[in-house]
């Protein structure tokens, strides 16, 4: 089973008048694809012509929530991780889905609206990572093996507000408008999978087991933890290669 057919996309709609309670609404993600872009676009008015009040609120993409499994295993434990080459595969972290926004021109998606309004938001699947021991590695009857594990999933939260804030957080956009069409899948070809955000990188690498701090800011410790990753699996060192954003599930 492919893992987006079992995962859901949340959006909380947070009220802040007068101390209303959050409704929670839930979306079946079965017919996403990871790896494609969906967007909404904005109307300017009604179907019979009058003007609707505006709808102003804060999206913000979360990235998944992990815990990490330490493992003991035996030497005859060992025979169900045992590969062809005589080496044992573990899995480091499972396969997982990240939303992140893209900001893009809304009109290279082929839409039929002139100067479309929205916004667009992606399905990132991030790739199993395995890490590989050697038999002549080994030396002693057992080994440790850690295993970072989706706690709960990515999601969009959506909060409506009252008017456009003063600052936002790397993972949020400010969206306002009227008569939102429904979620449509982007068909044309704009850069969905152009390069990523730091924040898609970052998300991708806390992912792995990394300690970064989620935003957009490529700091000493981004830096290091992509170079450890590249030289961990032989990728060029120091830059945003496509093999590096294809072995990151960035591509």
């Amino acid at each position: 089973m492919k893992i987006y057919s079992i995962v859901s996309f949340f959006i909380f709609l947070a009220f802040n008048i007068n101390g209303q309670v959050a409704d929670t609404f839930k979306i079946d993600l079965s017919k996403y694809e990871p790896g494609s872009c969906y967007f909404s676009l904005t109307q300017n008015k009604t179907d019979n012509g009058s003007n609707d009040s505006i709808d102003r609120f804060i999206l913000e993409a979360v990235p998944p929530k992990f815990d990490t499994i330490r493992s003991s295993y035996s030497v005859n434990d060992l025979k169900r991780f045992l590969t062809r080459d005589s080496s044992y595969l573990f899995t480091m972290s499972e396969s997982h889905l990240v939303f992140a926004f893209r900001d893009i021109d809304l009109s290279t998606i082929m839409t039929k609206q002139r100067n479309p309004q929205g916004y667009l938001y992606c399905l990132i699947e991030v790739p199993r990572q395995t890490r590989t021991i050697r038999k002549s590695q080994i030396s002693s009857d057992s080994i440790y093996n850690e295993n970072i594990v989706v706690v709960e999933e990515s999601k969009i939260v959506k909060r409506y507000v009252s008017s456009k804030p003063e600052e936002l957080n790397q993972n949020q956009i400010y969206v306002e408008g009227k008569n939102w069409t429904e979620i449509e899948v982007a068909v044309g070809k704009p850069s969905c999978h152009g390069r990523p955000s730091i924040v898609s990188v970052k998300t991708a690498l806390v992912s792995l087991g990394y300690s970064l701090e989620i935003n957009n800011v490529l700091d000493e410790n981004t830096r290091a933890a992509l170079i450890d990753f590249q030289k961990k699996n032989n990728l060029e060192i120091g830059q945003f290669s496509r093999e590096t954003l294809v072995k990151l599930g960035l591509r």
